[in-house]
């Protein structure tokens, strides 16, 4: 199924919805309900479609006022479910790869940040203790880098 292939895609774009948060919880709801059935009989193009629900979501609900935590709640429970999708899929490590990149591409650009719990579920979505590990040396890396700038950054404020 490609990207055409959603009906969540069209609704999902940057800023699509205002400040209130009923109608995208209502969208976030379809989303989820549409990848879900798809899953049943095309598991790979549902993961496909969960990795692409999770890289739009944030930016298209970056203006919804998250004060009351429904709509933060809404996506918490979206990732909990589509991260569970993506980790059954029946995927080959390249593919997985891929999809991994685009979810570590979203959660770093994600602002509010409404896909924070994609960090928890990462190693579930790997699949293969050889992809976890190249995560976990990557990201470990990374991880050391920010620090020794922040240290070299305090010393020099």
């Amino acid at each position: 199924m490609s990207n055409e292939g959603w009906q969540f895609a069209a609704r999902f774009r940057k800023g699509a919805f205002g400040w209130r948060s009923d109608l995208p919880i209502q969208r976030i709801k379809e989303a989820v309900k549409e990848i879900k059935a798809a899953a049943k009989s095309e598991p790979v193009a549902a993961a496909e479609g969960a990795v692409l629900f999770l890289e739009k979501v944030s930016p298209a609900i970056a203006n919804v006022d998250s004060s009351s935590g429904a709509i933060g709640g809404e996506v918490n429970h979206a990732v909990e479910e589509l991260a569970a999708i993506i980790a059954r899929a029946p995927a080959d490590d390249q593919v997985r790869q891929s999809w991994l990149e685009r979810l570590d591409r979203a959660y770093v650009e994600d602002q509010i940040p409404y896909l924070e719990t994609i960090g928890e579920v990462f190693g579930e979505i790997c699949q293969s203790v050889d992809l976890a590990n190249r995560w976990a040396a990557n990201l470990s890396a990374a991880v050391a880098a920010e620090m020794a700038g922040h240290r070299n950054f305090s010393k020099h404020a």
